[in-house]
């Protein structure tokens, strides 16, 4: 008989679903909205607490501009931390491409993951930028891995140089309890996340 018609849900029941990602085989899972969060007025940061422990891994959208008023454009470091932990415990690294130039570096020992993800070019355009970035945890409900995560976004405030690109990050946090609690912190860089800032929690099964 010929086939006429797929739906996605034909598609998710004709699988079988593997909750690790190193199980060899691709299936197609669920992903479902846990909280979302858009800042009425301007704030240092944004936190979930009390994530549901129900979920194989974790994926977080956001969209944030900062208070920066540096002259030019202002980037703005955003610090990731989990449960609360501010102690040196988390390493990073990341590599940032802008078309005419391409950076990497790499840090250990430090007291948050550093998203750099929100950017204002008050100083020299006279705008404000809204920046994107997608952010993965996996196997957060585990306890016997360190947490990792990776993240991308990119960036473009209408001028030349460095102030377009994108950057992709990774890093961990050196601890092998579940994370229950997120937060992102623009106060790491003396400053603020802007009204309308906002960043989505997605449960990955």
């Amino acid at each position: 008989m010929a086939i006429s018609r797929l739906s996605q849900n034909t598609l998710q029941n004709a699988f079988s679903k593997y909750n690790n990602i190193w199980d060899g085989r691709s299936a197609v899972g669920s992903m479902e909205i846990i909280e979302s969060i858009i800042l009425p007025s301007s704030n240092a940061s944004i936190s979930f607490s009390n994530i549901p422990q129900t979920y194989s891994h974790l994926q977080l959208r956001g969209i944030l501009q900062s208070s920066n008023t540096n002259s030019g454009v202002g980037q703005t470091e955003v610090g990731l931390r989990f449960n609360t932990d501010s102690g040196s415990n988390y390493t990073k690294s990341y590599i940032i491409g802008t078309g005419a130039a391409v950076y990497a570096r790499g840090y250990t020992s430090q007291t948050y993951i550093n998203l750099a993800a929100a950017w204002n070019n008050s100083g020299s355009n006279g705008s404000y930028i809204f920046t994107p970035f997608v952010l993965d945890i996996y196997d957060y409900i585990s306890t016997s891995k360190l947490k990792t995560v990776k993240a991308f976004y990119a960036y473009d405030a209408n001028a030349t140089s460095d102030n377009n690109g994108s950057m992709y990050i990774c890093g961990t946090w050196n601890n092998t309890a579940a994370i229950n609690a997120i937060s992102f912190d623009a106060s790491v860089d003396a400053s603020t996340l802007n009204t309308n800032s906002q960043i989505s929690l997605y449960g990955i099964k």
